[in-house]
């Protein structure tokens, strides 16, 4: 009888600890922002001063849809301001040669945002224009003034023979992180990146095992902190696509972690990015129809100092 009143005792206790488990408060909340526009696509937030650009290819007029040779929709870039914890601008549009036919984005500023490093095809003349031509995507510089971007420049490891795109300058300029399939890779897609010596960018090195696998990893964001987010179909996640970080410690990257819900998803959850408290930042995902962009928000509160008790 004293054994059985134990194994009653021993699984009343775990199904309490279960249902606990289960009431626990998310570390983040999250919101659906109010500039998607619902049935197109929105995509790569990028925190900037009291707003965020984004990708999209959203109709920039009632009268014709801005689409590539190959009749797909293009992808632009768009920038909204904040007016207060609720509201938003009108997303206006930012311009470059480029803007008409070809995509723009995912993208990311230099520091002191005068620069922008873009995602667009690497091949423009009319070899782009025979059917069935496959045009790979590379990364662009430009000077940013206001909703228009000049001097685009070709990023240097750009190739017509594979993918490089979704760049990230680190917080001090020294490095870019990059996705591509260039060969040597581990999978579908790796993340890469480059340092800033004597006025130009190093050879591209992978990130390693570590950090890529022989799945897709995609849209890096390195953090102030250190941490690289990306997003990777891997196994082990919550949904398709989601989001996972890694630390450099002691010149190696620690074993990824994927982030929590809500933040991903049993859908596809991607390009993550986050404020330098990691209190509040953005990501894009499909979890309600089309792409749209989400807003996180830490339910943790955390304060550089604290009054004395």
């Amino acid at each position: 009888m004293l054994k059985k009143n134990t194994y009653i005792i021993i699984l009343t206790l775990c199904m309490i600890s279960l249902i606990s488990a289960a009431q626990q408060p998310s570390v983040y909340q999250v919101k659906r922002m109010p500039f998607s526009s619902g049935p197109y696509s929105e995509i790569a937030p990028v925190i900037v001063d009291n707003g965020v650009v984004f990708c999209s290819d959203r109709r920039t007029t009632g009268i014709k849809s801005r689409k590539t040779f190959e009749d797909k929709r293009l992808y632009n870039l768009f920038i909204v301001g904040q007016k207060d914890s609720s509201s938003w601008t009108k997303p206006e549009e930012i311009k470059s040669e480029r803007s008409f036919y070809f995509n723009s984005g995912p993208l990311c500023f230099s520091p002191g945002g005068t620069t922008v490093y873009f995602t667009s095809e690497v091949e423009t003349g009319k070899v782009t224009r025979k059917k069935n031509y496959e045009n790979h995507s590379g990364i662009f510089i430009a000077d940013v003034a206001g909703t228009t971007l000049s001097s685009v420049r070709p990023f240097p490891y750009n190739s017509s023979q594979y993918e490089v795109g979704h760049p990230s300058v680190s917080s001090d300029g020294k490095y870019l992180f990059f996705a591509s399939d260039m060969p040597g890779g581990y999978g579908r897609s790796d993340i890469y990146y480059c340092e800033w010596i004597n006025g130009q960018w190093s050879t591209p090195v992978n990130a390693g095992s570590a950090v890529n696998t022989a799945a897709a990893e995609n849209y890096p964001f390195m953090h102030p902190s250190g941490r690289l987010y990306f997003s990777s179909d891997r196994p082990g996640g919550r949904g398709r696509l989601d989001v996972w970080y890694s630390m450099l410690t002691l010149g190696a990257w620690d074993a990824p972690s994927v982030l929590p819900e809500p933040i991903n998803s049993s859908s596809d959850d991607f390009a993550f990015v986050a404020d330098e408290n990691l209190q509040t930042g953005f990501f894009a995902s499909n979890r309600v129809s089309s792409d749209d962009i989400f807003r996180f928000a830490s339910t943790i509160i955390r304060k550089s100092s604290c009054d004395t008790l």
